[in-house]
């Protein structure tokens, strides 16, 4: 008989089965069965935690209301500008409008310790840019090329805050703010005297 160690048994524990004849819950069964166990901690009336908890449930009810608003709707796109456009083209087109129509959800928006900050480096951003375009054009009356490199990097930036986010159709214009950037760096470097390209 060969010897398994106490630890490749736990190990290979882990990857074997569980044998349930129960069947799997959907979505909604799971959601009913937590709401029933959920623990509520007491909190002060007054205390700011249970304002946002208050909040978190009314917006929860909110979405419960919605849900059965529209998810028994025979034809939802009837009275709105989609009408005479298929599902699957709304779908496709405008995922988040048809997901709240047929079934009320509403998405939720991405949170990170990190976008508060990276918005405010985008507004520092964009005064930069725009100080370094004023002092050039009262200089001489050209495009001034840091500008546009911070006006690049800007567009980056809010184009991955919207990615993110999930709002991947105003990333374009953020794709085109980038490449109207770029094209005026590359006509300042290809115009430029000897002098350089300045400020």
């Amino acid at each position: 008989m060969s010897y398994k160690s106490p630890f490749l048994i736990s190990k290979m524990a882990k990857f074997q089965p569980v044998l349930t004849f129960d069947p799997e819950k959907t979505p909604l069964e799971r959601v009913v069965e937590k709401l029933n166990t959920v623990q509520i901690p007491a909190m002060r009336s007054n205390s700011e935690k249970k304002k946002i908890s208050d909040k978190f449930w009314k917006a929860i009810e909110t979405d419960i209301e919605q849900y059965e608003k529209h998810i028994n709707a025979k034809d939802p796109f009837i009275k709105t500008c989609y009408s005479k456009c298929p599902n699957t083209c709304i779908q496709k087109f405008d995922k988040a409008y048809w997901s709240f129509i047929t079934v009320g959800f509403k998405g939720r928006k991405f949170i990170s310790a990190y976008k508060m900050p990276a918005k405010i480096v985008s507004i520092t951003l964009i005064f930069l840019a725009g100080l370094f375009k004023m002092i050039r054009a009262n200089q001489d009356g050209k495009a001034s090329f840091y500008g546009n490199v911070i006006t690049a990097a800007n567009q980056i930036l809010l184009m991955v805050i919207l990615v993110v986010d999930g709002d991947y159709v105003m990333t374009i214009p953020r794709i085109a703010g980038f490449l109207v950037a770029l094209a005026i760096m590359i006509g300042i470097a290809n115009n430029a005297d000897e002098e350089g390209v300045g400020i």
